[in-house]
């Protein structure tokens, strides 16, 4: 049969997929790019990508009110709750009842997204401790391991150090 991609071929491009692998939502349908297509697709894009380095504070809403200082732990997925010590900065990009144990830990919560109902805020109500939501890309600018100042009052978190 014509056109039909031989198995052979299949494994061939595998190497490429793992590395580059990108699906964009467009108007109509997905568009999947693969391998240097992604690299293609990215540099086309008129995005401002601030240096991290560069960034000493991020923006949010306050959920619950409160100022404290710690470590920032940057979380991305329930398998890292455990790296969340007693008195951390818990940063994450929103949470689940997963996390509960790590909340309970934390001096704050951080998260990229969620509203004033959302499960972070209520928990950190119901904890009584600083919350800021919606920051967008606290996961991102905020760097593992740093010292870090929450204002939820004023929905800041400022890097201290580094």
């Amino acid at each position: 049969m014509e056109g039909r991609v031989q198995p052979e071929q299949l494994m061939e491009c595998l190497p490429d997929r793992q590395k580059h692998y990108l699906i964009a939502l467009g108007q109509k349908h997905p568009h999947v790019y693969e391998g240097a297509q992604v690299d293609t697709f990215l540099n086309n894009l008129d995005i401002e990508n601030p240096a991290v380095a560069d960034v000493t504070e991020v923006k949010g809403v306050p959920a619950y009110p409160g100022k404290v200082q710690g470590i920032a732990r940057v979380v991305q997925h329930v398998g890292q709750l455990d790296k969340v010590q007693q008195g951390d900065i818990l940063v994450t990009l929103n949470t689940t009842p997963s996390f509960i144990l790590a909340m309970k830990r934390s001096a704050a919560i951080v998260t990229d997204e969620g509203g004033i109902t959302c499960h972070a805020a209520i928990v950190s109500r119901e904890l009584g401790i600083p919350c800021i939501i919606g920051t967008k890309a606290g996961t991102r600018l905020i760097p593992d391991g740093v010292m870090v100042e929450v204002d939820a009052a004023a929905g800041t978190v400022r890097k201290l150090e580094g």
